[in-house]
């Protein structure tokens, strides 16, 4: 097999280059800002978009804003595979939080570009408006927006400053919000082989584990009640023994506490504590994996949906290769763990083509 050159410094200054600029674009105090459907978030995709057609990247916008970065295929009539992430934060949020996948993706499309990489099939980087909830109440809008699931109802949510409705600055941002109105698909899901977003983590388990990166299983849901109410019974403190009081007050922290002890009380399913050891035999799982399946006549993505160890590893060593090549420092990962994940990802790519 060729000798793989390593990749030129310039993709790691472009990433950088891309960071800085959008983090002055959005500077607000400790952290950034940027809306969801805000002058601000338009700002950060037009500076991408510009980014994206310099490298001739080809670029579109969706009826919900959505801005599209594309290399073409050798066959564009193959379902494409698409990567990417939100390009919204919270008030004072993190700067990574979204634009690094997005990034990410745009990096990975510029360098197919400068060295003449023609894809099988078409490569989409998707940078997504509105996926935070702190500003209209709702989180997930430009994602929903594709899959047609954006109702009239939350068309109407107020923001959280202006109190003005979400179609109001939908519209403002260019999106087409009466056709996102009707609950049509944005996208024929059928016309996506495979969607693969870099995310932080936004938790301390990888980096106090000394591991780079991890290979999302599951994460908890989210069902929020946005209003509760405890309600006791006013009583006059010398009268009422303590005994007869209905006091909200204690009856929240009664719950409270019994949430907290429930979450400390929470055990690793058989299935949770093999997923945990996933970084210390990811070699072996690789070998019987590959014995269980045969990926000569696909690429590496496409892997039967019971053969989950392959795929994570698949995923683990492409992109461990990418951040390695980006020069990006882990000095709690040992050379050995180092050597190991890039000779799985020779073989894979030896396997897969």
């Amino acid at each position: 097999m060729e000798a793989r050159k390593p990749i030129d410094p310039s993709y790691s200054e472009l990433a950088t280059a891309l960071f800085e600029h959008i983090r002055w674009l959005s500077h607000d105090g400790p952290g950034v800002t940027r809306p969801s459907y805000s002058d601000v978030e338009t700002g950060t995709l037009a500076y991408l978009e510009k980014a994206a057609n310099a490298d001739g990247l080809e670029t579109s916008h969706d009826a919900a804003g959505n801005l599209w970065m594309t290399v073409p295929g050798a066959d564009t009539g193959r379902p494409r595979v698409m990567t990417g992430s939100h390009v919204d934060s919270v008030p004072k949020g993190g700067n990574y939080d979204g634009l690094a996948g997005v990034v990410a993706g745009l990096v990975c499309g510029v360098r197919m570009r400068r060295e003449g990489t023609v894809p099988g099939r078409s490569f989409t980087t998707i940078a997504l408006r509105g996926e935070e909830s702190a500003w209209f109440g709702k989180p997930y809008l430009g994602s929903a927006a594709l899959l047609g699931r954006l109702t009239e109802q939350d068309l109407s949510l107020k923001h959280r400053d202006t109190g003005y409705p979400l179609m109001f600055y939908m519209r403002e941002a260019g999106a087409d919000p009466q056709r996102l109105a009707r609950g049509e698909p944005l996208i024929d899901l059928a016309s996506i082989a495979a969607y693969l977003e870099l995310h932080i983590e936004q938790g301390p388990i990888l980096e106090g584990s000394g591991y780079p990166l991890g290979v999302v299983t599951g994460i908890r849901g989210n069902f929020r009640h946005r209003a509760v109410r405890c309600i006791g019974t006013t009583g006059h403190s010398g009268a009422v023994p303590k005994r007869m009081r209905q006091d909200a007050v204690f009856a929240v922290a009664d719950l409270l506490s019994r949430i907290e002890e429930d979450d400390k009380n929470w055990k690793f399913s058989v299935q949770d504590a093999k997923e945990r050891a996933f970084w210390d035999d990811y070699m072996e799982a690789y070998e019987e994996a590959l014995s269980a399946t045969s990926t000569k006549d696909a690429p590496w993505y496409v892997v039967p949906a019971d053969h989950k160890w392959f795929t994570r590893l698949a995923v683990a060593a492409i992109i461990w290769q990418t951040i390695a090549d980006l020069n990006l420092k882990f000095p709690k990962v040992t050379p050995e763990k180092k050597k190991e994940l890039q000779e799985v990802r020779r073989l894979l790519l030896a396997e897969t083509d």
